[in-house]
């Protein structure tokens, strides 16, 4: 772990270097070192450092950490989600059991610090407080200018920048256009959450779900994560329709406050905000064979396009660019790079993208057709388990098989959902 470099720097030349600590760039490191791999990490801000999101880790995301990455992981855990309720626009809810795919709940500094760590105890090397202003191509290898003035050298990069990325732009990849970016607001509060467990059983057959309220704006939700003494709270859309931020806010508030899901007044407030990819995602191309290049995480737009999940798509995109440049360096090919498309593609991209957004297109054009959407899954049990596997992202085609199901049974949820019940558990 080091603060500055200086001379010694100048001299060596990394076979990668990770621009970005977060779960993109530290499991891209952790599979590098364990490819043989010289690599360093780059962080501008500090181990502890905080990303707001709703720190919800996925089944998914989180037997890929434990299965390739380290066990380490399940240290960071806040909180096991046994379920989830997800309430309609008009105040119907559903309750459904994670069963045997329940995720974790974490707070992003302990989960990202954790990864970091074990970046580290693999032969990575952490350099943290540095923030990399741009690239040039130097021979064979290519540099990185910080903005200090401090030089490093790698013959291959990986950025995992985030939304709020540059460097993307100076190497050539196209920037996100207004219908990928989208935005997330709210909080995380100190909370008496086990003091909730019996009355969130009492109310919705379950002791620690999490809270998806649709309707407080078109396209996206509200949520409500609960975590061992916090509560984290807010509200995820586009861009476009990103707008009235405390008033919107205040509107889930009163929702929770009507739902029972609190049941004392408590002084929540809008203090943190991040922009995600959200929308028309990905990016339209996420590499770069002049600058050696591979993008990952979500300055590559791997979020989902439904749930704005992005810590999947961000750990399995590293380890597949980590393996990309290892096949590239072992065969002296920098044009091996445009297979890392191809990759991620074929591990989660087409279900992820091509079938997320046709099933966000389906559930997001109004707020109507959400409405009777929601009301007809939640009185069909095989679209309530599919709904469970593609919440916790338990399998690399559940976007399909949840799309071709409502399509092929559309004309039965649209009469299931003329009789939706207030309330149903699946419990």
């Amino acid at each position: 772990k080091t603060k500055g470099s200086g001379a010694i720097e100048n001299m060596r030349v990394y076979d990668i270097a990770i621009i970005g600590a977060g779960p993109a760039g530290s499991v891209a490191a952790y599979a590098a070192s364990r490819l043989g791999l010289d690599n360093i990490i780059i962080e501008k801000s500090f181990k502890g450092r905080d990303k707001y999101c709703g720190g919800g880790v996925s089944f998914g995301a989180l037997e890929f950490l434990i299965r390739n990455v380290s066990k380490e992981i399940l240290e960071t855990a806040d909180m096991y989600a046994d379920g989830y309720v997800a309430i309609s626009p008009k105040g119907r809810i559903l309750c459904a059991s994670l069963r045997d795919l329940a995720g974790i709940l974490v707070r992003r500094n302990v989960f990202d610090k954790k990864l970091m760590e074990i970046a580290e105890s693999s032969g990575s090397r952490l350099i943290e407080g540095t923030f990399i202003k741009s690239l040039k191509k130097e021979n064979e290898a290519i540099s990185l200018i910080s903005s200090n003035g401090e030089e490093f050298k790698a013959e291959y990069v990986i950025l995992a920048t985030g939304m709020t990325d540059i460097l993307s732009l100076q190497i050539g990849l196209p920037r996100f256009k207004i219908d990928q970016i989208g935005h997330c607001w709210g909080t995380e509060s100190l909370f008496p959450t086990s003091n909730y467990f019996n009355l969130w059983y009492m109310n919705f057959g379950l002791y620690r779900p999490i809270f998806l309220i649709f309707g407080p704006i078109k396209q996206g939700y509200g949520w409500i994560f609960p975590k061992a003494g916090y509560v984290n709270i807010g509200i995820g859309t586009t861009l476009k329709e990103s707008k009235n931020h405390s008033a919107v806010f205040n509107g889930l508030i009163a929702e929770a406050y009507r739902l029972k899901i609190f049941d004392k007044p408590y002084s929540f407030k809008v203090d943190r905000a991040w922009q995600i990819p959200f929308g028309n995602v990905p990016r339209d191309k996420t590499y770069s064979i002049e600058f050696k290049t591979l993008a990952v995480g979500d300055v590559a737009g791997f979020v989902h396009p439904v749930t704005g999940e992005g810590i999947y798509g961000a750990v399995v995109s590293g380890w597949i660019a980590a393996n990309i440049i290892k096949d590239a360096i072992d065969r002296n090919s920098p044009e091996r790079l445009e297979l890392y498309e191809h990759a991620w593609k074929n591990s989660f991209g087409k279900d992820m993208f091509d079938y997320g957004k046709k099933l966000a297109k389906l559930l997001y054009s109004s707020q109507t057709i959400l409405e009777l959407g929601l009301r007809g899954l939640m009185e069909d049990e095989k679209a309530v388990d599919l709904l469970t596997r593609l919440l916790a992202h338990s399998e690399p085609d559940i976007n399909r098989k949840m799309y071709e199901y409502m399509i092929k049974h559309l004309p039965a949820l649209a009469v299931k959902s003329l009789k939706a019940r207030e309330k149903v558990l699946y419990v």
